[in-house]
């Protein structure tokens, strides 16, 4: 009859154990546990009842058993709550930021569409000035542009 052991696949998470079925980390949390609770529940167990000695003992032991005990992916619970910590306080390096270019094409309409508005209530009002090619020509009373002061030149003439 041959003996089985059953062998992990992933080497990487298995744990040496160090008394029992428990690791090192486990046993030095367990200890601490026991230095904290034990005492103070002997100090508190006359002046308060035994009850109330036990429940205070037990509210803090549980900060021990919990970072012996749990673990996410492989991360135990102390280094968890010191990167909690320290995502939560720190200030980001470098916010990401996007730009909407839609949000600018909208601005850039709304723009354009209030410039419109403004020109097409001045011709209404019949005003001044009127916008031909991004150009300011002065008009007349009646609308048409006034003449311009500078002189044309004659056609030159052809020789040949």
């Amino acid at each position: 009859m041959a003996i089985s052991v059953p062998i992990p696949k992933d080497l990487g998470k298995v744990k040496t154990k160090f008394v029992g079925g428990f690791t090192r980390r486990q046993v030095i949390c367990f200890a601490l546990a026991l230095v904290a609770g034990v005492p103070l529940y002997f100090l508190l167990r006359k002046p308060l009842g035994t009850e109330a000695a036990l429940i205070i003992m037990m509210i803090v032991m549980m900060p021990f058993f919990v970072c012996a005990l749990y673990e996410k992916n492989g991360v135990p619970a102390e280094k968890l709550l010191v990167m909690m910590i320290r995502f939560k306080l720190a200030k980001p390096i470098r916010p990401y930021r996007a730009v909407n270019i839609f949000s600018q094409l909208e601005e850039r309409d709304k723009k354009r569409k209030e410039v419109r508005r403004l020109e097409n209530k001045r011709k209404e009002a019949g005003g001044p000035f009127r916008q031909s090619h991004k150009v300011l020509h002065r008009t007349d009373t009646k609308g048409k542009p006034e003449a311009s002061k500078t002189k044309e030149r004659p056609a030159a003439k052809k020789k040949g």
